[in-house]
């Protein structure tokens, strides 16, 4: 169970052990969010696999990944779980291996009916827990959300690596949380001087 840099100032990994409580994983991941400062993205990464723990404690988490500035990725190794449901959806994008399926009843997982509905609009979501032949990951990946990759850590380096310039992943991440939040006018305001101040522009 390690967090490290992996490329300086690019991306910062954390792993996920399977062992460790939902509250473990909350103060971590609080940690984490302090030493990844200047990093150009935060992965997910590891065992999204098990039960919930603590429900307050993964809600905390799961909303935790939701407010922050960073853009965020979801690298699960194996199967995911109904803990992970919620931190996969809470990410930015899933990037997910030939290895990688839904383990269990997953209509049960925690905030996933919200996070679902976030993510891919009502009526899709509607489609997705309404249906018994639902693939979930499938539809993820349909609507956008998730990407297949037959090597999803290198395919994440790459994305670091394009974010990283000029600050672009925080600027988008912060602009497509004003866009969900504000009406368009304002989102577009937003986003005009977001860029302005990035590129060191005059108020």
């Amino acid at each position: 169970m390690t967090d490290h840099l992996q490329s300086p100032g690019a991306l910062h990994r954390i792993e996920f052990s399977g062992t460790e409580t939902d509250a473990e994983r909350l103060a971590r991941m609080r940690r984490a969010f302090r030493e990844a400062e200047k990093a150009a993205v935060l992965v997910l990464a590891g065992s999204f696999d098990g039960d919930v723990t603590d429900p307050e404690a993964l809600r905390d988490l799961t909303n935790l990944l939701l407010e922050t500035p960073l853009p965020v990725f979801a690298l699960p190794s194996g199967s995911v779980g109904r803990r992970g449901i919620p931190l996969m959806l809470a990410a930015d994008q899933a990037v997910i291996g030939s290895e990688t399926s839904i383990d269990g009843n997953w209509r049960t997982s925690p905030g996933l009916t919200a996070l679902l509905h976030h993510r891919v609009g009502s009526s899709r979501a509607r489609a997705v827990l309404f249906s018994l032949a639902t693939d979930l990951l499938a539809i993820l990946v349909e609507n956008g959300f998730a990407v297949r990759s037959k090597d999803p850590a290198a395919h994440i380096r790459q994305v670091a690596e394009t974010l990283e310039e000029d600050g672009i992943g925080r600027r988008i991440k912060r602009s497509l949380q004003a866009s969900t939040e504000l009406p368009l006018k304002e989102a577009l305001a937003f986003d005009f001087w977001f860029s302005h101040n990035a590129q060191g522009g005059a108020p």
